[in-house]
Parts: structure tokens; C-alpha cells; sequence
């Protein structure tokens, strides 16, 4: 909430900006449309704040992160996917009989408008994408972020929209563009690998081909192109799946060194002597033999560790019988390794594995549901003091 307030503050000058002239940098594009710059800037004070300087250089390395993925297939979707849809918004609009003259525009148009756009995209998804977007996720799945995020930005638009002299109507309809249009994003970066880079390219491919629509984008439609794009989204959502927007494994940031995305997350507090271990897709053994290698450096150096934290907001399964055996023997091979553990999470597989841990290894593991995540974490830094 704070980032999106953040956005909302350091955007206030430039709609300020926007009431002082009429002039517009490109057709339906005001002054105030240069707050491009706030999703960015406001991420960054944020990992300013969290991590410093080098958790700033790392969110601008993200600008360019299309070497951190194998997944290079899924630029072509981010690059084409958006033509494809203005195409067919266009020929919808032909059909059902509104005067629409044809496209007419240059090469050398559409690379200084590719130029322009990559820049402004930039600017908002190292926010958008780069900083915002995986807590949502986390939390509340692909699609739903994906709405949050494409409200949130649609509201964040109303200001320059309504300086573009923009209807009500016209601006209900961009809104419903703009949130389709996210969540195909969110899906992009999913696949790409959490790649920023993807995000920007279709971001960017959305804004060049509004522009490229006959006479500098006035003969856009959003009802039309809305509804095609919403339609699109709604189908990768039920071919993908709504809460991962991925089939099977991806690679990305955080992967393994063959190029996977791992199906856990985790993260080692050294002072506390706590793991957190996120479960965001369905289990495989691989997972397990990651964070037995983390508890077994750890325990090596530190003896026992002090305590484990397994979040996993809605617990996804295993991928495969493997997972489940590799799962019991963790469990087996482990628990006397942990002084304290507490799974954190809303789903009945959370909620219930404590009672059955503790009957068949006495361990000192309790559960928390999602909501209480904090003081899961307090209780373990208990076992510490």
C-alpha cells in the first residue's frame, strides 16, 4: 500500500503541471503523462530504505534482465502478442461499420516511437513488475495481482486521461484494457522467467501500436480493443491457471543452475537463526534437497538451527510421487536439526501437518494461519533469547 501511495504523492506535481497547458508531447499524451517516471522512482526509495544502495543497483539491473532466463521463446509473445491484438481490434471495428481510415505510418516512426515507449514502459514496470508485483503474488495469486496492479495503474491514469479530454465512458473502457493488459503482463514475467524485460517489451508494444492506430491513435477504440484483450487474458488465465499463470517449471531469478525456477523460495536470517522456506508450486524433490544443503551449511557452522518457518499461504501439492517421498524423508531426516518450526498458511494441509509432525517426532511446531505471519515469527526469535 505504501509503494502505491508512494506513486500517487510523487505524481501529484506533474498533474499539477498538467492543469498549467494544454500542450501534449504526442497525440493524447498531456504533460502530466511525464509521471511515468513515479513507479520507478518510488521503488526505489523504497529499496533505498530496505536494502540500500546495492538493493537499488540490483532493481536497475532488472532493466536489461533477459540474460537471466532460458525462457527466450516467451519474448516473442511480450513483442507480437499486442500487434496482434490492435490488428484484430482494428478489423472488428472495419466489421461492424465504424468509418475507420487505414493505418499509415514509417519505419522510421514506429523505431522512434519503439525508442520513445521503451523508455516510459521502463519507468513504470521497474515499479509495477519489478518491485510490486511478486508480494501480491505471493499472497494473492497471478490474476488477482495482476487486477490489483492494472486497477491501481487504470485509477493512477484517470488525472492525464481526463487532462486528454477523455469521456467517463471512454475512460471505464480504457480501464478495462488497461487491467487485461496487466495481467497478460504478469503472465509475460511469470514465464519469462520474473523478467522485467519482458514486461517492458509488451508494455512497450501496447503503447507504440495505440499510436500506430489510424491517425495517431484517435480511431482507438478501448471498448473494442478491450473486450478482445480481456478475452485473451481470460483464456491464458484458464489455460495457465490463475495462481501461477505458468505450466510446470520456469526459470528465473532465484533458479537453479540449470536454468529452473525453483518451486521454494528461501531465505536464512543468520542473527536469528531462522529459515523461511516459501512454497509457491506444487513440491518435487529437488526442492528439498536445496534446503537441506541451506539447514546442513548452517548447522555445520552454528550447530542445530534455531527454527524454520514453512510459508505457504494455499499449500500447492506435489508435482509427483518423488515429491512426496522426498517430502516424509526431509521431514525424517530433519526435524531433530530444528529446535522450533511453524508452518504458516490457510490451507487444511498447513493447518493440520503440525498435529501429525508433533505425534510422530515430539517437535516443537505450531501453525499460524496467513494473516499472523508476524507473530509466527516473533514466536520463533523466542527460542533464541
Amino acid at each position: 500500500m505504501r509503494f502505491f501511495l508512494l506513486i500517487v504523492a510523487l505524481s501529484v506535481p506533474f498533474w499539477l503541471a498538467g492543469t498549467m497547458t494544454e500542450f501534449q508531447m504526442l497525440p493524447g499524451l498531456p504533460v502530466s503523462a511525464l509521471m511515468f517516471v513515479c513507479p520507478a522512482a518510488a521503488a526505489a526509495i523504497l529499496v533505498y530504505r530496505e536494502s540500500g544502495l546495492a538493493g537499488v543497483t540490483g532493481l536497475l539491473k532488472r532493466s536489461f534482465d533477459v540474460g537471466q532466463t532460458r525462457a527466450v521463446v516467451w519474448y516473442a509473445p511480450a513483442f507480437l502478442l499486442m500487434p496482434a491484438i490492435m490488428v484484430l481490434s482494428y478489423l472488428a471495428i472495419c466489421w461492424i461499420g465504424e468509418p475507420t481510415p487505414p493505418p499509415n505510418f514509417s519505419a522510421r516512426a514506429v523505431l522512434l516511437l519503439m525508442l520513445v515507449f521503451f523508455v516510459t514502459a521502463l519507468g513504470e514496470e521497474l515499479g509495477w513488475s519489478g518491485y510490486a508485483i511478486d508480494p501480491l503474488q505471493q499472497r494473492w495469486g497471478a490474476v488477482s495481482a495482476g487486477i490489483v496492479v492494472g486497477l491501481v495503474s487504470a485509477v493512477w491514469h484517470v488525472v492525464p486521461l481526463l487532462q486528454a479530454h477523455r469521456s467517463a465512458k471512454w475512460i471505464a473502457w480504457w480501464g478495462l484494457w488497461t487491467v487485461a493488459g496487466r495481467v497478460l503482463i504478469v503472465w509475460l514475467y511469470n514465464n519469462a522467467g520474473k523478467s522485467v524485460f519482458a514486461a517492458v517489451i509488451f508494455h512497450m508494444m501496447t503503447n507504440v501500436t495505440w499510436q500506430l492506430f489510424p491517425v495517431s491513435g484517435s480511431y482507438f477504440d478501448p471498448r473494442v480493443t478491450g473486450l478482445i484483450e480481456a478475452f485473451v487474458a481470460a483464456a491464458v488465465a484458464a489455460a495457465w491457471g490463475p495462481r501461477q499463470l505458468v505450466r510446470g517449471k520456469q526459470s528465473g531469478r532465484g533458479g537453479s543452475p540449470s536454468g529452473e525456477r525453483s518451486m521454494v523460495r528461501h531465505e536464512l536470517l543468520q542473527s536469528e537463526g531462522i529459515l523461511i522456506v516459501s512454497v509457491e508450486s506444487p513440491l518435487e524433490a529437488g526442492d528439498f534437497r536445496k534446503v537441506a544443503q541451506e539447514i546442513d551449511a548452517y548447522t555445520e557452522a552454528n550447530g542445530r538451527l534455531v527454527a524454520l518457518m514453512i510459508d505457504a499461504e494455499s499449500f500447492p501439492g506435489h508435482k509427483d510421487f518423488a515429491g512426496l517421498i522426498a517430502h516424509l524423508k526431509f521431514v525424517k531426516d530433519y526435524h531433530r536439526k530444528v529446535r522450533r518450526a511453524a508452518t504458516v498458511g490457510d490451507s487444511r494441509f498447513v493447518k493440520y501437518a503440525p498435529m501429525i509432525i508433533r505425534a510422530l517426532n515430539r517437535m516443537d511446531i505450531q501453525h499460524f494461519s496467513y494473516s499472523r505471519r508476524e507473530d509466527a515469527l516473533r514466536w520463533l526469535g523466542e527460542e533464541n533469547r
